[in-house]
């Protein structure tokens, strides 16, 4: 923003010089962070009535005081959340109630330290947790390595005989979660996941719900990954609950991400009808800047797997996608049609554009480039035989055949595997 149009706005009978102005922006800027803070400060729960709290205490309003601290101790107890959160203000309002103790030399409220410590505990085992669920999930998905301190110490804290933590439905459902990530081979954990989530439902908030089901998702995402093709039907369970909750706030904001992979897991499961139902009614939560993007992808996707391939053609023949990763999803859709259709002139064209599109994108990994160039020689070669067929020898078409089942089963596997097979079992 100049600063010239900025003063035409606001001063418009008074002509300043350019140091006034950047002192009065500097300033609007200064109010602008205090309202954004405040703002948080508002919006954090129980944070102003606890500073309310300290400031009564110093001011030496004891009854008020004691007032305020027991209908913000019952509102905390009451409470139907369990998360680290609300254990956080529980500590918080401990201390306050033991800083009180100590001041007014009173015998009443000697207990506040042991309250203080039983919520400082059950703050620190929630939070530890969610932290080293977290770090697991990212080893696998990242391939990074994290040391997940006191990680050890997390069994004995939970065998307690002072305190049964796994009575706490966050703490006892955080747990499950890690044995998941830890134990992927038993599906007995991630059911219990679930059947926990399930139980305990009232007592988490949105975000806590919408954070234990992305795990779920991505324990099933991993299974399919492994080849456990069960689990489509139980990451789409899993998303027509989220969906149903609004645990990933859906109707107001979806990641383009989640959208793609509802779209892909429905379309899989062969779900069609429920498919384009949920691409109209969703579409306009996506992103702005991504929403054309997304939406048309994903209805191309829609039509190649219902079979209307015109209209594939029709929607992405002329488009020019921003992202890189959609802009390969519809040259992939684009390429799929052409070869099943027989239509070789386009197809030629598609695969020379997709090689020089690959090459030139440096956002794309070193691996992924790999795969995907893979996957454009494989379907050359696989144009190669079916023009080649009708005027050269069996023994060539062989050869070419039995050179290419080898590249399909080598140990860098081309993107879009399972089609490409399908489609060499019909050469």
């Amino acid at each position: 923003m100049q600063l010239d149009h900025v003063a035409e706005e606001l001063f418009p009978l008074v002509r300043l010089k350019q140091q006034r102005l950047r002192d009065h922006m500097s300033r609007a800027t200064t109010l602008f962070k205090t309202y954004l803070a405040q703002k948080q400060f508002e919006a954090t729960e129980h944070v102003e009535e606890l500073m309310l709290l300290r400031q009564l205490r110093k001011r030496g309003l004891n009854d008020t005081h004691q007032q305020h601290c027991q209908l913000l101790k019952q509102k905390l107890e009451q409470s139907p959340n369990s998360n680290g959160r609300n254990f956080r203000n529980l500590f918080f309002l401990a201390a306050e109630e033991e800083a009180y103790f100590r001041m007014s030399g009173e015998r009443k409220g000697s207990e506040n330290i042991a309250f203080m410590d039983k919520y400082l505990d059950l703050c620190f085992v929630s939070r530890k947790l969610s932290n080293l669920c977290e770090m697991a999930n990212r080893e696998t998905i990242l391939t990074v390595k994290y040391q997940r301190h006191f990680e050890e110490i997390i069994p004995q804290l939970l065998d307690n005989h002072n305190y049964n933590y796994l009575l706490v439905p966050d703490i006892r459902v955080q747990k499950a979660i890690l044995d998941m990530l830890n134990d992927p081979e038993e599906p007995m954990h991630y059911r219990e996941v679930l059947k926990l989530c399930e139980l305990h439902q009232e007592k988490f908030t949105t975000a806590q719900l919408s954070r234990f089901y992305e795990h779920a998702q991505n324990y099933c995402i991993r299974q399919i990954n492994k080849g456990v093709s069960s689990y489509f039907e139980e990451i789409f369970r899993l998303y027509k609950k989220m969906l149903k909750l609004e645990a990933f706030g859906y109707k107001e904001m979806m990641s383009h991400a989640h959208y793609k992979n509802i779209v892909t897991t429905g379309l899989r499961l062969k779900e069609f009808a429920w498919v384009k139902k949920f691409l109209e009614e969703y579409k306009d939560s996506l992103p702005g800047d991504i929403r054309y993007s997304a939406y048309t992808q994903n209805l191309a996707s829609y039509y190649y797997e219902t079979g209307q391939h015109e209209k594939v053609k029709e929607l992405l023949v002329k488009v020019e996608f921003a992202d890189v990763y959609y802009a390969m999803g519809a040259k992939y859709l684009l390429i799929k049609v052409f070869y099943e259709g027989d239509e070789l002139i386009p197809l030629h064209y598609q695969l020379a554009s997709f090689e020089r599109f690959l090459k030139r994108k440096k956002a794309l990994s070193v691996e992924r480039r790999k795969q995907d160039l893979k996957f454009v020689k494989i379907v050359q070669r696989m144009l190669k035989i079916k023009e080649y067929r009708y005027f050269k020898s069996a023994e060539y078409i062989d050869k070419q055949k039995k050179e290419l089942k080898e590249m399909l089963e080598s140990e860098i596997p081309p993107v879009n595997l399972s089609w490409l097979k399908k489609q060499f079992a019909l050469l």
